[in-house]
C-alpha cells in the first residue's frame, strides 16, 4: 500500500508539473504532437526547435524535473511489478484481463483477507461500486455508485476496465458492457465493468 501511495505521489506531481508545462504551451500558441506523459519532454523540446528563442530556462527546468520524475515512476513500476510477481494472489489477478500490477497490489492491499466478505457484492459495496438509494416510503429513487471504500483501488478498476474495453472488446465481458452501454452510456457501463471485474 505504501508503495501504491508514493508512486501516486509520483505521477501526482508529474501530472501537475505537465499541466504547469501545457499552460505556458497555450500562452505561446506553441502546438506540439500528442504526446505521452513519458514522451511529453522530448515531443516538447522536438517542437521548440521551430522556435528562434527555443525554449526559456524556467521551462527546460520543469522539463528536466519531469524527465527526473519518469525515471522514478519507472523504477516504482518494476519494483511493483516485482512484488506483484512474486505474490500468488497477485499473480490470480493478473489473469484477469485488463489487471495488471498495480491494480492487482492496490486491490489485494484493500481486500486483504477475503474471508471477511460473504461474497462478491460485498466487495463491490465495500469498494462504493454499487448504485446508492435515496428512497422514502412510497418512492424508490437510485442513485450513482457510493463511492465509500478506498477511493484509489475504485479508481484503478476503473481504469483497468477502460483498458480492458480498449484491448479486448470481443471479449465475453467487454460484449457484456457493451450491451449496456448500447442502453445507459458508455461511462456506465464501464463502472457496471469495473464492478464486474471486483
Amino acid at each position: 500500500r505504501t508503495l501504491c501511495g508514493m508512486r501516486d505521489a509520483l505521477v501526482g506531481s508529474r501530472t501537475a508539473l505537465i499541466n504547469c508545462v501545457r499552460g505556458w504551451c497555450r500562452t505561446q500558441l506553441l502546438r506540439m504532437a500528442p504526446a505521452t506523459s513519458v514522451t511529453f519532454p522530448k515531443r516538447l523540446r522536438a517542437a521548440a526547435l521551430a522556435r528562434p528563442a527555443g525554449l526559456p530556462e524556467h521551462v527546460e527546468r520543469l522539463l528536466k524535473v519531469i524527465d527526473s520524475l519518469n525515471e522514478q515512476i519507472a523504477a516504482a513500476d518494476h519494483e511493483l511489478q516485482v512484488l506483484a510477481e512474486n505474490d500468488p494472489v497477485c499473480l490470480r489477478l493478473m489473469s484477469v484481463p485488463g489487471v495488471g500490477p498495480v491494480t492487482s497490489v492496490r486491490f489485494l492491499a484493500a481486500i486483504d483477507d477475503s474471508s471477511r466478505f460473504h461474497s462478491a457484492h460485498a466487495v463491490q459495496n465495500y469498494l462504493g461500486l454499487t448504485p446508492g438509494e435515496n428512497s422514502s416510503s412510497d418512492r424508490k429513487q437510485r442513485t450513482g455508485i457510493t463511492k465509500a471504500g478506498p477511493a484509489p483501488v475504485r479508481a484503478v478498476l476503473v481504469q483497468a476496465a477502460w483498458s480492458l474495453r480498449r484491448a479486448r472488446p470481443l471479449h465475453p465481458i467487454c460484449q457484456w458492457a457493451t450491451k449496456i452501454e448500447q442502453r445507459r452510456g458508455k461511462f456506465i457501463a464501464t463502472v457496471a465493468l469495473a464492478r464486474k471485474l471486483a
